[in-house]
């Protein structure tokens, strides 16, 4: 009884919270210098009879799960969809979407209100981190309820959360998919897919030289305080590279007092968090991309790096051995002096730069474009459909 009168007072008193930190936020200097919102382009539909589909996802911030959702919304034609989440930013990250945010339910009774009064026909639950697995388990037994199928990405490491209700678990790469998953039809893989529109460049355009970086929200869920080690063993071999650090989190600080200890603080620039819309004019600076990642369920960023012909090297953890596909770009977990070996002999050869982006960028557009991922996705969410007797318009 003690938790749930704790969580009505936080349903009564987090609204107003909320409208109260939104004004201090008006005249905040921090809030000036926010990113801009991304606006979602909807694909609209008049047709009375198109499907309609909930996304459920525990946060709505900048990131690869927020921004799959948003590519289903502005490249699937033909459904009606929206967003349930536990959190939107303060500013929001994206705007011009159907969205609602709930953030402490007691049962599942908010879900089964918002899928009713959306006349949802299927679920699809974009799942990750054990933590908010409480606030899950609401949503799809509120699925459970109500006989709604549900699709549930599986996007980090982790786990699926299982339910009768899942129709298809859909995992972001075959190494999360064989890691965590289950034989079966109902276990698949389907990559995330870039926008490569966006993160693109001409074949005729020379990349930059002497430039190294990485772009990832700087938190321990993929990074830890040593993923700065390659960089600051660049920056002492190489005086002349520059290194880039996009991206901000709990770690920023402590690569900051790291590069500075190493006394090599003058070749280092951090961004801090970037807006969607700046990273390709940052991700243009590069003339390599280190991911020196501890885990990694898929790795979207490379993805974008690899399109735009930035030969993408990192540490051989989690999925980015099937996102690269060459075991010489790869140093093992961990070893900053081996994969900053791997940098500097590619920093001396722009010809061997120049074919291994070709290829990457040949692999990204076959396999990680968005056009690859929505047909994916359609083929998935057409196949739901026919279960329930609708088709999309």
């Amino acid at each position: 009884m003690l938790i749930t009168a704790v969580e009505l007072i936080k349903n009564r008193l987090y609204p107003w919270l909320k409208k109260g930190r939104a004004i201090l936020r008006r005249f905040s200097s921090k809030n000036k210098d926010a990113a801009a919102p991304y606006t979602v382009k909807r694909q609209e539909t008049d047709s009375p009879d198109a499907p309609r589909v909930s996304h459920v996802i525990a946060n709505f911030m900048t990131g690869g799960s927020s921004r799959l959702v948003v590519d289903l919304i502005e490249q699937l034609g033909g459904y009606r969809q929206n967003v349930m989440t536990r959190h939107i930013p303060d500013p929001p990250a994206y705007v011009s979407l159907e969205i609602e945010e709930y953030r402490y339910p007691v049962d599942e009774k908010p879900f089964l209100e918002f899928f009713k009064r959306s006349k949802t026909d299927f679920v699809h639950v974009h799942y990750w981190e054990n933590r908010d697995e409480p606030w899950y388990h609401k949503a799809l037994r509120a699925a459970e309820i109500l006989g709604l199928p549900v699709i549930e990405n599986i996007n980090t490491p982790v786990a699926p959360y299982l339910s009768d209700a899942v129709a298809r678990y859909v995992y972001v790469s075959d190494f999360v998919r064989r890691t965590y998953g289950k034989n079966g039809a109902r276990h698949v893989t389907i990559y995330p897919g870039s926008d490569f529109s966006l993160f693109d460049r001409n074949d005729g355009e020379t990349l930059p030289e002497d430039c190294v970086g990485m772009v990832y929200r700087l938190e321990n869920d993929k990074l830890g305080p040593q993923a700065i080690e390659p960089f600051i063993r660049i920056a002492r071999k190489r005086p002349m590279t520059r290194i880039l650090i996009v991206g901000g989190g709990s770690l920023l600080a402590v690569f900051r007092q790291a590069v500075t200890a190493a006394r090599v603080a003058d070749r280092f620039e951090f961004t801090g968090y970037a807006g969607y819309e700046q990273l390709p004019g940052l991700y243009r600076r590069l003339s390599l991309f280190i991911a020196p990642v501890r885990q990694e369920s898929f790795g979207q960023v490379s993805s974008f790096a690899m399109n735009m012909r930035i030969p993408v090297i990192g540490y051989d953890a989690g999925a980015l051995s099937e996102i690269i596909d060459d075991p010489q770009l790869l140093a093992s977990p961990g070893d900053a002096e081996a994969l900053a070996r791997i940098a500097l002999a590619l920093l001396d050869d722009p010809e061997l730069r120049e074919r291994i982006g070709r290829r990457q960028r040949e692999r990204a557009r076959r396999l990680f474009s968005v056009q690859a991922m929505i047909k994916s996705y359609g083929d998935l969410y057409a196949e739901i459909g026919r279960t329930l007797g609708k088709e999309s318009a």
